[in-house]
Order: structure tokens, then C-alpha cells, then sequence
């Protein structure tokens, strides 16, 4: 009887246990959901969902008062349960903007009705509208945002697509309206940057980057004078410059002015560029900032590109009636290992494409300092300009390449004192100051303020007044889209996703040189690019080891077809046929065997370049589909293994007692 009413009291037990874990765990959620709904775990590899110490920044020290209005039509989330989603994270996201603003942020959210005054005012902002279903009204899902003198800024369309840089897209633009008045740099590009023809005269994408945090000023045609508001010289392929322009860059940045260098031995944007318009490529190779950059202590390598084995990126090249998945030397991927990580230009990025690139390298007795920010591995070559700049054989640069055990800068910044390129004087220039103003210059500087010395542009500088600060790249293929961009498509919109921080390299440099900073740690957030580099190692590797015995039997094979077609035909005098001996034609006969056997071993060859990965992917495979099923098993079953022992014993010492 005793042991009956224990069995019912321990049912009982267990039940009330039960209902009372539902209720805990009904009431956990709610309260969770309540209070606790700023609060996250971001175990990401990269941080993605923690704010970077440059948006605390920005909000924390936010001077005037922000409004931001999030719109989201309520159609929209009800038709799409993944938008919902995704809306939900934006909210949380900008409520958490608002707490760390003090009060200087007011978020509004708005659910705009069709036809309505709300919807008018969404559109008159500029947000787009999405249609989820085919004749359906359309719905918002933007944010615009202004502030207390009206200037507005706004995310037409969230992408979930771009859900990586969703707090780069709010910060960026929260930036843009508490600072208004944004530094002014001025573009002077050989490249179509501004306008493309191959992209219906649009600007360049790192263009439209730069325009979110700078007052850019495209500078065209012959320049004899940089404007002395500009805080910042943005050079870009000055392969056509006239010497009248090279002297204006030499004066603005002796001038105490800041410069950013795109220079290329080849220039693959431009050879593009070219042929778009029928035009023959340039053969022109020499640096035309030669005497520049040997007046401030550094060159370029002449006709030389740099190869690299380690961060060569892969390319599809057909040959021999397959396509061969092989490293293009002279495209590089840099990861943080080539980027210099004590310098705040490149310390928080991650990855950096470039295409064809060049070599600096200081020169000898210089008086400047070289700080190199991109840079090869030590597994590099320096690769003669030719062998890229028309049909280039992606298998031969393989076959050919030596590593000079070497790493290769390929930009750098340069600082220090420096003189003119320009001889000691300049005649023609200063010959057009009137003596009146040369006098009311040196009356200026004596009295102690050599600023004014400068604001006459006819001003010569033989020798920089300060240490000169000047960061210079060896490429310019690193500033076109389709080296670090993708484009997507989402509901119709376009969306460029960025597979590389070549814009983000871009911006910190110019940052920097106009002494800002606040945005670097943000603009090194990580990119959409998430590659199975485990895989394309092992694809890398079975390349490398194969391709050798390839071309040895391919070689071998092409021998013996030639060895039988002589035996085949062989002429007596006069052109008479003469008739095979058995010696010969038992020789043909081995000769077709080994070929036989040859070719066995070259699909052998060929058959093992894809084994390593299909093995990954059946091991990969079998880890997804069976092994966290029976890993979940094994330590349910040594849990319910234990939780009986205690049971087990907990009873004997209640029943012994």
C-alpha cells in the first residue's frame, strides 16, 4: 500500500513539475522579451552584430538633434515573414542608436498607408517602393533622416542582402546629417570615374562611396593651381598629365596639402576603358609621377607587376579541352597578413583586391619615411609587365614562377621633408606675381605668419614647409567595380555587395589625411564575401600536384602519335610505298599500347584533381545529415544514463533509511 501511494505521490510530483516548468518557461520569454530585448550574445566570428567603438563615438558626441523615421508598411511584413524579420532587426538596432544618443536621436517608426500623407511624405523623401505581389500597392521599408537645419539623408530600400553593413548603411548617415559641412577633395583622374561610358555615364561605385563623407570636386582638363580649400588631392592614373598639372601637385603637396596616389604600370581599367571606345591600348609604361615620387624618396618598379602564389586569387582557364581552375598571379586578394595592422588606414580592414599591381620601394638616401600598408607575401615575383598586358597564360606564369623570397610593397605612405621636382625655381609661373605681391608675402612671413606666403598662387616652393604626407598605390584596377564589388538583385532593386574593403581602404585614406577617424573601426566591419577557403585550398593544392604529371603525359602522348604517324608513312625511292617489316609494325603496335596506357593515367590524372574535395564534401555531408543527429543522441543518452544513476541512488538510501 505504502509503495502504491509513493508511485501516485511521485506521478503527481512529476506532472506538477511539468506544469510548473511550461509557466517558467512561458514566463521567462515574456519578461525576456520585455526587458531583456537589448541584450545579445554576438558569437559571430567578426563581431557583426556589436556595435563598433566608432558608432558609439558618433552617437555619443552627437552636437545637434537627429530625427530618424523608419518606414514600414505593414502589407509587407504580413506578406513576408522574412521581411518581418528582418524589420524587427532594424528596429532593435535603431532603438539601440537612440538609447546611446542622450536623447539627441528621435526615432520615429511609421506604417505608411496607401495613398495616404505618410506614404506622399515617404516618397517625397525618396524611399523606394517594393511589390511583393504582382499588382499589389506598394510598400516601404526605408529610413530618412534629418536634422535641425533640414538636410536630409536617406536609405531608400533595406536589403536583407546587406544585413552585414546594415549598422555601416545607419552610421554612415546619422554621420552625414551631424556633420553637414564634409572635407573637400578633389578627384583628378585619368579613368572616366565620374561618368563611365560602360556604365551609362554613371560614376564608379567608390566614387559614390567618397560622397557620402567628402565634398568631392572632379578637377578636369590642364590644372595650374590647386585651390587651396582643398583639405585633400585624390590622384588617380595620371598617365596623360600635362607638366603643367604635375607642377600644381608638386606645389600643393609641398604647400603643407594632403595627396592620396593612384599610379599602375598596367592599368587594366584603362585597357578596358579603350577597347570599349575601339581605341588600340596604350604602350605607354613609364611612370609619369617619376620625378615626383623621386623627389619624395620613393619609385615604382619599372615594367614590373607583382605575382604572388599565396594570395593569387583563382580564375577559369580553358586549355586542352577542359577548364583549369588555377591561380592568376598578378590578381591578388591581401588578407590582414599583408595589410599593415598599426596603421589606422588598413588595422581594422580585412581584405583588399587588387589586379596587376605595381612596386614601390624607397630609394636610397632618402630623407622621407616609407610605411608600407598593402603588401605581397614572401612567396612573390616581380613579373615583367608583358607577360600581363594581352593574353595572358594564367598555366605559364605558374609553370614559370620562382619566388624571390620577398615581399613586395604595394602602397605605401610617404613622410618627411622633401624639395620641389621642379628645379629651384619657376619662372614662368612666379614671373606673373607682381613685385607688390612678392613683397607683401615676405613682409608676411617675416612678421610671423608664412601661411599668408601661400595664399598667393603664384607662390614657387622649392622645399615643403612641413613634413609632406602623401600615401601612394600602385594600382588603379583596385578603384573599379568589378574587382571588389558583386551586384545582386533584391525585389527589383539593384544591390552592390561589396566582396572586398577596397572602398573602405579608400575612405580611411582619405579620412585620415584630413585628420578624421571617427568611422575607420566602423568601416572595418567585414564583408559579404564568406568563401569555402577550406575548399579552394585543397582545389589550389590538387592542381599544383597534378598538373606537372598532366603536362608530362600530355607531352608523352603527343610523342607517340607522332612516333606511329612516321612509322605509318614511310616512302621508298621516288615516292613508292614500301611495305612495313614486322619489326616495324610490332613497334606500332607498342607504341599504341603505352598510348592506351597513357591516356588511362592522364584520366586518372584528371579524375584525382576533383577526389580531395568530393571526399570533403561526403565527410561534410555526413557531419550535417547524420553526425549532430547521433552527437545530440550520445549526450542525451549519457545525460538520461546519469540522471537514472542518481535516481537510483537517491531511492536505495530513501528505502534503506
Amino acid at each position: 500500500m505504502s509503495k502504491k501511494f509513493s508511485s501516485e505521490k511521485r506521478s503527481k510530483a512529476t506532472v506538477a513539475a511539468l506544469v510548473l516548468a511550461v509557466v517558467f518557461f512561458l514566463s521567462l520569454n515574456i519578461f525576456s522579451g520585455l526587458s531583456l530585448r537589448s541584450l545579445q550574445l554576438d558569437l559571430t566570428e567578426n563581431q557583426l552584430f556589436t556595435l563598433s567603438s566608432g558608432s558609439r563615438e558618433i552617437l555619443s558626441s552627437l552636437a545637434e538633434p537627429v530625427t530618424l523615421r523608419l518606414y514600414v508598411s505593414e502589407h509587407l511584413t504580413e506578406a513576408s515573414p522574412f521581411l518581418a524579420t528582418y524589420a524587427t532587426r532594424v528596429r532593435d538596432l535603431l532603438d539601440a542608436y537612440a538609447r546611446l544618443a542622450g536623447g539627441k536621436l528621435q526615432l520615429e517608426v511609421i506604417s505608411p498607408s496607401p495613398y495616404s500623407a505618410e506614404e506622399d511624405r515617404a516618397v517625397g523623401f525618396g524611399l523606394q517602393g517594393i511589390v511583393i505581389e504582382a499588382g499589389g500597392d506598394p510598400g516601404y521599408f526605408g529610413l530618412a533622416g534629418t536634422n535641425s537645419t533640414d538636410d536630409a539623408d536617406v536609405i531608400p530600400v533595406f536589403s536583407p542582402d546587406r544585413e552585414q553593413f546594415l549598422e555601416y548603411d545607419l552610421t554612415r548617415l546619422v554621420y552625414n546629417l551631424a556633420q553637414p559641412e564634409k572635407p573637400v577633395v578633389a578627384l583628378l583622374s585619368g579613368l572616366p570615374m565620374n561618368g563611365d561610358p560602360r556604365r551609362q555615364f554613371t560614376p564608379w561605385e567608390v566614387v559614390g562611396q567618397m560622397r557620402q563623407f567628402f565634398d568631392v570636386q572632379v578637377l578636369g582638363g590642364e590644372v595650374s593651381v590647386i585651390d587651396p580649400g582643398v583639405e585633400v588631392l585624390m590622384v588617380v592614373h595620371p598617365q596623360d598629365f600635362a607638366e603643367k598639372t604635375l607642377r600644381a601637385i608638386d606645389q600643393f603637396v609641398l604647400g603643407g596639402g594632403k595627396a592620396l596616389i593612384f599610379v599602375d604600370p598596367h592599368s587594366e581599367a584603362s585597357s578596358s576603358g579603350r577597347a570599349a571606345q575601339g581605341l588600340p591600348p596604350s604602350m605607354k609604361t613609364e611612370n609619369p609621377m617619376e620625378g615626383l615620387f623621386a623627389a619624395w624618396g620613393i619609385e615604382m618598379v619599372p615594367r614590373k607587376v607583382v605575382g604572388d602564389a599565396r594570395a593569387a586569387r583563382t580564375v577559369s582557364f580553358p586549355q586542352g579541352g577542359r577548364n583549369h581552375v588555377v591561380n592568376y598571379l598578378p590578381w591578388l586578394s591581401l588578407k590582414s597578413d599583408s595589410l599593415n595592422s598599426e596603421d589606422v588606414v588598413t588595422g581594422e580592414l580585412n581584405v583588399i583586391n587588387v589586379g596587376t599591381a605595381g612596386i614601390l620601394r624607397p630609394l636610397e638616401n632618402a630623407e622621407t619615411t616609407v610605411v608600407p600598408l598593402l603588401a605581397s607575401s614572401a612567396e612573390s615575383m616581380a613579373i615583367d609587365v608583358g607577360r600581363v598586358r594581352s593574353f595572358p597564360n594564367p598555366l605559364q606564369l605558374l609553370t614559370d614562377f620562382r619566388s624571390d623570397g620577398e615581399s613586395l610593397v604595394i602602397a605605401a605612405r610617404i613622410s618627411g621633408p622633401a624639395k620641389t621636382a621642379f628645379g629651384d625655381s619657376d619662372e614662368s609661373e612666379a614671373g606673373e606675381a607682381s613685385e607688390n605681391d612678392e613683397a607683401e608675402d615676405l613682409m608676411a612671413a617675416i612678421h610671423g605668419d608664412p601661411d599668408a606666403a601661400t595664399e598667393n598662387p603664384h607662390f614657387f616652393h622649392t622645399e615643403s614647409r612641413g613634413p609632406i604626407n602623401v600615401i601612394v598605390v600602385a594600382d588603379t584596377d583596385l578603384l573599379s567595380d568589378n574587382t571588389w564589388l558583386r551586384l545582386g538583385n533584391f525585389l527589383g532593386q539593384n544591390v552592390a555587395l561589396p566582396v572586398a574593403d577596397n572602398a573602405n581602404f579608400v575612405v580611411n585614406a582619405l579620412d585620415n589625411l584630413t585628420g578624421s577617424g571617427a568611422l575607420i573601426s566602423l568601416r572595418g566591419r567585414d564583408v559579404s564575401a564568406r568563401p569555402f577557403t577550406t575548399v579552394q585550398d585543397i582545389r589550389i593544392q590538387a592542381e599544383a600536384r597534378y598538373r606537372a604529371t598532366e603536362q608530362e603525359l600530355t607531352q608523352k602522348l603527343r610523342d607517340l602519335e607522332n612516333k606511329i604517324q612516321q612509322l605509318q608513312v614511310t616512302e621508298g625511292p621516288e615516292g613508292t610505298t614500301v611495305l612495313l617489316s614486322d619489326a616495324q609494325r610490332d613497334e606500332i603496335e607498342a607504341a599504341r599500347l603505352e598510348m592506351i596506357d597513357v591516356r588511362r593515367q592522364l584520366r586518372d590524372v584528371q579524375y584525382k584533381l576533383h577526389q580531395d574535395i568530393e571526399s570533403l564534401e561526403t565527410r561534410l555531408k555526413f557531419f550535417n545529415i547524420a553526425g549532430v543527429p547521433i552527437l545530440v543522441a550520445i549526450v542525451a543518452i549519457v545525460l538520461a544514463g546519469a540522471k537514472r544513476a542518481r535516481f537510483r541512488r537517491h531511492y536505495a538510501t530513501g528505502h534503506s533509511s
